[in-house]
């Protein structure tokens, strides 16, 4: 799966990363990217941490959790991955 172009100001920084509103070029259609950030793209530990984080989120099945679609390097190199993208219509408050 090949991701698109992240876009638009819609930005989350988030610990070691920063997740982006992107679009899968397969697909055509909207993903929420997490990508490592810049910093820690060269540090095993936090590399390692990040696919963690990664598989670990994509073994939960939970109607709270947004599922993981891929985790790839970016032709940067650094590793990301596409998740489900929760658009703010389908998000719920309640009292």
């Amino acid at each position: 799966m090949r991701h698109g172009e992240t876009g638009g100001d819609a930005q989350l920084i988030v610990g070691i990363g920063r997740v982006s509103l992107a679009r899968d070029k397969q697909l055509s259609s909207k993903v929420a990217l997490k990508e490592l950030k810049v910093r820690f793209a060269d540090n095993q530990e936090h590399r390692e941490r990040f696919v963690a984080e990664a598989e670990i989120t994509g073994y939960l099945e939970h109607p709270g959790m947004a599922p993981i679609y891929s985790l790839q390097h970016g032709e940067d190199g650094r590793l990301h991955y596409a998740m489900y993208f929760i658009d703010e219509k389908e998000v719920f408050v309640t009292p």
